[in-house]
């Protein structure tokens, strides 16, 4: 399994979420206090939970791509098989009006 840590692939990863007012006055404090409530629940309860589920994502994700690459590979390769039996096909079809030009 590759490395898939681009910026692109980054989807899998659970944010924190910030609380954010352009709104001047106590609107602004609210927004601040929700955020320091929000970083304080994180940082004691739930931060372990989130880095297990940001590592599972990151495996999940990086196995969807591989299978993905797969697929691609496998796509390629049908092509290519479709494209011989096609090409054997046509051999012996005139294989076989040569043969009916002998037998006759």
């Amino acid at each position: 399994m590759g490395d898939h840590t681009t910026t692109e692939s980054l989807g899998w990863q659970v944010q924190d979420r910030v609380f954010d007012t352009r709104a001047p006055g106590l609107a602004g404090v609210v927004a601040r206090f929700r955020t320091l409530l929000a970083q304080l629940a994180v940082n004691r309860r739930i931060r372990h939970l989130l880095n297990q589920q940001n590592r599972f994502n990151q495996v999940i994700a990086a196995q969807l791509i591989d299978r993905d690459v797969e697929s691609i590979e496998l796509k390629h390769d049908l092509a290519q098989l479709t494209v011989h039996v096609v090409q054997l096909r046509r051999r012996l079809d005139q294989q076989e009006a040569l043969l009916q030009k002998l037998q006759a």
